[in-house]
């Protein structure tokens, strides 16, 4: 989600349910494109990825000093995102990978709004459009 222009990207467990609802409420008041990815096991079909797997591994890098602000380093955090498939002693890293305040979407059509006014007649703006006669 980085790299489709998201201000606020974050990833949760839901075996840390207090880690969960600061993460959750964090997206939703941030004033931009959100993202978060809820780390979820499935007790009934998943016999691999538990709560008990889990359990050891996940790591809050914003409690390990990441910068949230640091685009590269959060790109580089979701890169290597699912490391512990492979090391069975990666960590999962759960937090704040990425928040930037950007200019958002509403914000810059308020700007176009206010600076082109709206036509009352839309017939006259059709007429100004027409090809002239020769």
């Amino acid at each position: 989600m980085l790299s489709y222009g998201a201000t606020f990207v974050a990833q949760t467990y839901a075996g840390n349910l207090k880690h969960m609802t600061e993460i959750i409420k964090e997206a939703i008041q941030h004033k931009g494109f959100s993202f978060v990815n809820v780390i979820s096991p499935c007790p009934t079909f998943n016999k691999v990825d538990t709560f008990q797997y889990y359990k050891g591994k996940v790591k809050d890098i914003n409690q390990m000093g990441h910068d949230p602000s640091d685009y590269r380093k959060a790109l580089e955090l979701a890169f290597h995102d699912l490391d512990h498939y492979y090391n069975p002693n990666a960590p999962v890293p759960i937090g704040v990978f990425y928040k930037v305040q950007m200019e958002t979407y509403e914000d810059r059509m308020l700007l176009v709004k206010n600076r082109y006014k709206p036509v009352e007649d839309l017939q006259l703006l059709i007429d100004a459009c027409k090809p002239k006669s020769v």
